[in-house]
């Protein structure tokens, strides 16, 4: 120990010199000046780069790391040139990947809420066909504001961003003219607020600039500009510095010259970067990701997500634990409810055993509900999402401060707005509004007394075994309830060949002679609840639900990635509980900042930003660097794995689970739907013998009838 210590101080550090250097300085033989600087100084290059064991603050993380990013350019630069420019394909690529390249209006939507705004110049690259259809919906106009020259230099803004607009250029026309939602229009802006959060959102794509061409683009003063920025930077959003060869190339030209002067002036155009943009330029720069991270085909992609997912034989997984790791993987994703059992679930382990699932719900570690309640017709389609227990809140919380969509049309789209407005614990009126029966009766005891078991329901409402199998699943149907275990459910998603049928437009009703096992199966099922609405609806404070609300978010956001290692907007068009795509990207935004995950191009023909774990991106260059070996992989339609039209090109296949998809090489090959095959590629007579060969294989192991019921091979 001695011998350690020693070591450490004399001979990885000259601690006597330390000592007597601060003696020197209590003597006052030495004189410490200090200096306010805009980036670390080299000396302090290691400590912001430490780990975070190293530090007994509770200094954030995140804050170090924003300082870290500007460690490059202190250091031993060759000239006063060069002093922090960074590699010009490194800049150019960041740019490109953080364009905005929108597929529908959706998308064009979301980019103007959160950049701010699109120059006209911005918007020729988008088709114009998307603009047309935000303006006949006054979701967004041409915002036309005179400039110094006092002519007109229109924007594209959001409706949501008119407010901020207004406050900057009281007066200007629209083209058309639109008003802002209620909710953002109550809201008063000072003109230097909103002129901070419209140049927020305009560095997240433009990479290095300068406070002019910000200006410029927003037609106000440089000096606004500039105050704007030191406000911004004051939040560590962005980072000064000289960042490109606009710096170098003007000083280099003057000395040429002669001209001292105008090269000490061009030296000094201070340009202004998004810190995240920042920091993927810099290990661009550093470490040349683009031959690191090469983007591998959406084909390639779906091989690696079936090894992922566990899909691949080779990766299958046994035994309990097996399973957990998969609900891990599959924690909070919407399927039909028979398609669980029946396909998903065993097309990742080696042996599929219902009792399993069964012993993990009933332990508490694994739960089961639907997220979304409108009401669906058939039971067995019903969307159910298994999750951990312990990320329950989080799916609940978001799922209800975000509700799917209905159609787009426009009488639906009203009635969803007034529900809204009539939210009782967070879950819309209209689907207890729906419910028949004593279904009404079964969902008000469970509030009042809480979780109760099937024989104690009973009799708590005074109904025969088979009306309270109906009003189970009924309320299944409409999200409003789950049980402790899997076998309630299992019950009822048997289908009407055991026992359930649907009258048209009426709740679900049991053959007579299902009734007896029926109930008997609805005793293993635990206790039956009824989903309480989640803490984020339900707390003290509005910072709190602000708080709250965020952590769900940042949970969901790594559940995603537990999902699918790469994540994009397009990959979660089937997530039909997740966060909007802009408040995921924020999350991703920060843990890039921090290092926990990557930014860049991992996917080709995806568009907008992609991120990634470490460790996907490991197993994304084994696929790639693996050839194909020509097998075909079967999935159920209603599978997470059904990708196709979305990740793959051609049409998507509906996700129904009694449909079946056959993957290729990662290329969806052909689906069957019913005792029809359908070709989504061309495929010669060989491989379409291989494609018919596994569509007729059997869907499910055998152990699985006794509970699930007869399957047709």
């Amino acid at each position: 120990m001695n011998q350690t210590v020693r070591d450490c101080l004399e001979e990885a550090m000259d601690f006597n010199q330390l000592i007597d250097v601060l003696a020197r300085i209590h003597r006052g033989e030495l004189t410490l000046v200090s200096r306010d600087t805009v980036e670390p100084s080299p000396l302090a290059h290691e400590i912001l780069n430490a780990r975070p064991y190293a530090f007994l603050d509770d200094a954030p993380l995140e804050e170090r790391r924003a300082h870290a990013v500007q460690s490059r350019r202190a250091t031993d630069p060759s000239s006063a040139g060069d002093l922090g420019a960074l590699d010009q394909a490194a800049i150019d690529r960041v740019r490109d990947e953080a364009r905005p390249d929108p597929r529908d209006a959706d998308e064009l939507h979301d980019v103007l809420l959160t950049i701010g705004f699109l120059t006209e110049d911005e918007a020729r690259s988008i088709a114009a066909e998307l603009f047309e259809v935000l303006i006949a919906a006054k979701r967004a106009t041409r915002f036309h504001i005179p400039n110094s020259n006092f002519q007109i230099a229109p924007i594209w803004i959001a409706a949501e961003r008119l407010p901020e607009l207004s406050a900057v250029h009281a007066g200007a026309a629209l083209e058309p003219h639109i008003d802002a939602p209620a909710s953002r229009a109550a809201r008063t802006w000072t003109r230097d607020e909103a002129i901070v959060e419209l140049l927020r959102g305009r560095l997240t794509i433009v990479g290095p600039t300068t406070a002019h061409a910000l200006a410029a683009s927003l037609s106000i003063a440089d000096a606004e500009a500039d105050a704007a920025l030191l406000a911004l930077e004051s939040e560590g959003v962005v980072l000064r510095g000289r960042f490109t060869t606009i710096n170098a190339e003007p000083a280099e030209s003057a000395e040429k010259h002669g001209s001292a002067s105008s090269a000490s002036s061009a030296l000094n155009v201070v340009e202004w970067c998004d810190r995240r943009l920042l920091a993927r330029i810099h290990r661009y720069t550093l470490h040349r990701l683009r031959a690191e991270i090469e983007p591998v085909s959406p084909a390639d992609f779906m091989r690696y997500l079936f090894a992922w997912q566990h899909v691949d034989p080779a990766t299958r997984l046994a035994g309990v634990e097996g399973l957990r790791a998969i609900v891990a993987v599959l924690d909070g994703f919407e399927l039909a409810a028979s398609a669980w059992e029946k396909s998903v679930l065993p097309a990742r382990m080696d042996r599929y055993d219902p009792s399993m699932l069964d012993m993990l719900c009933l332990t508490g570690e694994v739960g089961w509900a639907r997220g979304n309640n409108d009401p669906t017709d058939v039971v067995g389609a019903t969307p159910i999402a298994l999750f951990l227990r312990e990320h329950a809140d989080a799916w609940t919380a978001v799922a209800q401060a975000f509700p799917p969509p209905l159609a787009s049309d426009a009488t639906r789209a009203s009635a969803r707005l007034a529900e809204a407005l009539e939210r009782e614990g967070g879950r819309p009126a209209h689907a207890e509004a729906a419910l028949k029966g004593c279904a009404t009766a079964v969902l008000a005891t469970l509030r009042q007394r809480g979780a109760l078991f099937f024989h104690e329901l009973a009799s708590a409402c005074n109904v025969d075994d088979a009306q309270l199998c109906t009003a189970i699943a009924e309320l299944v149907a409409a999200g409003l309830v789950t049980s402790d275990g899997f076998a309630g459910l299992r019950a009822i998603v048997r289908g009407p060949a055991d026992g359930l049928r649907q009258g048209y437009g009426g709740p679900p009703k049991l053959h007579a002679k299902a009734e007896a096992g029926r109930h008997r199966n609805q005793a293993a099922a635990g206790r039956w609840s009824a989903i309480a609405p989640a803490a984020l609806n339900t707390s003290a404070t509005p910072k709190r639900d602000e708080r709250e609300g965020e952590a769900a978010i940042v949970q969901q956001a790594w559940a995603l990635l537990r999902r699918y290692g790469v994540v994009f907007r397009r990959l979660l068009t089937r997530e039909a509980n997740a966060a909007p795509w802009r408040e995921l990207a924020r999350v991703y935004r920060r843990l890039e900042a921090r290092g926990e995950i990557r930014g860049g191009r991992f996917v080709t023909g995806m568009s907008g930003e992609q991120f990634a774990r470490p460790d996907a991106i490991e197993r994304l260059r084994e696929t790639r660097r693996t050839a194909p070996n020509g097998r075909c992989l079967v999935v159920s339609a209603a599978d997470p794995l059904n990708l196709a039209g979305i990740v793959t090109s051609g049409d998507r296949v509906r996700a129904v689970a009694a449909n079946r998809l056959v993957y290729r090489d990662g290329v969806p090959m052909a689906v069957l739907e019913g005792e029809f095959m359908r070709p989504l590629a061309d495929f010669t007579a060989a491989a379409a013998a291989e494609v018919t060969t596994a569509l007729a294989g059997r869907p499910m192991p055998p152990v699985l009838g006794g509970y699930i019921g007869s399957i047709s091979h």
